[in-house]
């Protein structure tokens, strides 16, 4: 269990379960007010009442476990909520140990996957409501997460594909690059995602959201109009593969300090000046300062998953032309 991981109970039956809990993972700081405090590295006292504590927590984790009742968590929490993008992945335990709920920012955050692992450990039945998740289908904004793709497109682009995937209604996915194993072989994948080998395939997919893997600028030429103008989709969402590595070499033993003046930063790094080369572009969504380093799954940090040309997938600059 990450550092980043707070596990907080008022109760003897709470601490008892935070407690036990703690045993099984062994890397997280346990809040027990103060009548069930035990001592110990990684145990922390607090005194009543709860809502300062939470308040400060609420900022300073990636992850809450409160071992409380529902509605006492979501008065808690309720003034410091700000939104799925910002907010720390929150899990509510009973104090029977039989359930594990999936709060706050559960798909997004990862407060689904640390309810099935809490409920794993204790014992308990875990409970997610998040759409894609008992639906079994594609989470728009978790694609290609684990492999370090990142989402070129608005926020409210994302929002209207999720609602799409979500309803049924068709979407299609052309990939020009990036890891192609996306989607587990051994489930099929959902009828209403369309793969289509081309743009123009895409373009006369139905449905008015698409999903393009891509790490060309330009992911269609659309010369002046907007892409989704020259798809016919309403709602388009571009993802950057990490498909490019940038390094600088020196001759063997060379000492510190010699390698030359570092190269500029730029927002956007082209391969070729016309801009239809593969490039890594900007996203328009900022790092969350909470959500920077999180793992949306399981306990631990996050596994740079670093690839070579060989074995990541998709196509090679070389085979552009």
């Amino acid at each position: 269990m990450s550092s980043s991981t707070a596990l907080v109970a008022i109760s003897k039956k709470g601490a008892e379960l935070a407690l036990a809990l703690s045993g099984l993972t062994g890397e997280q700081t346990v809040f027990l007010e103060r009548r069930w405090h035990v001592e110990g590295k990684g145990y922390q006292a607090f005194d009543l009442p709860l809502r300062p504590v939470i308040q400060r927590l609420f900022d300073e984790y990636q992850r809450l476990v409160l071992f409380m009742p529902l509605g006492a968590a979501v008065r808690l929490l309720a003034p410091y909520i700000q939104d799925k993008h910002d907010d720390p992945a929150v899990v509510c335990v009973d104090d029977a140990g039989r359930f594990a709920v999936s709060l706050l920012s559960g798909h997004l955050g990862g407060a689904d996957a640390l309810a099935q692992e809490v409920a794993m450990l204790l014992g308990a039945t875990p409970v997610v409501t998040s759409a894609s998740h008992v639906a079994g289908t594609l989470a728009v904004d978790l694609l290609g997460q684990e492999f370090g793709w990142v989402i070129d497109s608005p926020r409210l682009a994302v929002t209207r594909a999720s609602a799409a995937v979500v309803n049924g209604e068709p979407v299609g996915v052309y990939q020009q690059a990036g890891e192609p194993d996306w989607w587990p072989e051994d489930r099929p994948l959902p009828k209403n995602i369309i793969r289509c080998s081309d743009p123009v395939e895409l373009a006369d997919a139905p449905g008015d959201a698409a999903l393009i893997i891509s790490d060309y600028l330009n992911v269609v030429d659309s010369g002046d109009q907007p892409p989704e103008q020259v798809l016919k989709k309403q709602h388009l969402v571009v993802y950057r593969p990490r498909s490019l590595v940038i390094g600088m070499g020196c001759r063997r033993g060379a000492a510190a300090g010699q390698g030359g003046q570092r190269p500029a930063r730029h927002p956007v790094i082209r391969a070729r000046d016309a801009g239809r080369g593969p490039a890594v572009a900007p996203h328009s969504h900022p790092p969350c300062r909470r959500r920077r380093d999180r793992v949306r799954a399981g306990w631990g940090a996050a596994g740079d998953r670093t690839r070579s040309g060989s074995d990541r997938g998709g196509i090679e600059p070389s085979d552009r032309g």
